[in-house]
Order: structure tokens, then C-alpha cells, then sequence
């Protein structure tokens, strides 16, 4: 299997408000949800890549969902707000 290799400037990463132990996780999940609400990954590609089960996916796009105010469901959406 392929996989991508994305490289992120490090004074990026030192701005990012996440501690350095939960990074990669935290950056994977960000983008896992990012990529389902704009439609471009489908859901259970979109909870394989934030490394979470269907449960624990669910609650974090529900998360993202509140945080951002949305009205509809997230995957309708074209705009983004961390959790």
C-alpha cells in the first residue's frame, strides 16, 4: 500500500497549539475531518486516517460541528472550524 509523506516546516509545527506528544494525532484527526466535510474522502476512509473507531469519529464530527455553528450536516458544508 502507498502512502503519503507530509512535510510540515517545523516553525509551523512550534505554532501550532497542540503539545508535541499529540501532534500527529491531532494533526491526522484534524485533517480526517476536514477531508470528509468538504466531501473529498468518504466517511470511513475519513475515520480510518483519524485512527478512530465509528463511535469515537462520530463524536469528534459532532464536535466540529458544534464549534463551527453549523446548521446542516457537516459533509453539506464547505467551510471548516478546528475543534
Amino acid at each position: 500500500m502507498k502512502s503519503l509523506l507530509l512535510e510540515i516546516p517545523e516553525d509551523i509545527i512550534e505554532t501550532a497549539r497542540i503539545p508535541p506528544d499529540e501532534r500527529e494525532t491531532a494533526i491526522k484527526r484534524e485533517l480526517a475531518v476536514h477531508l470528509y466535510t468538504r466531501g473529498i474522502l468518504p466517511k470511513t476512509a475519513a475515520r480510518r486516517l483519524s485512527g478512530l473507531d465509528r463511535i469515537s469519529f462520530d463524536d469528534l464530527l459532532g464536535q466540529a460541528t458544534a464549534c463551527s455553528g453549523w446548521k446542516t450536516a457537516p459533509k453539506a458544508c464547505s467551510c471548516y472550524a478546528a475543534t
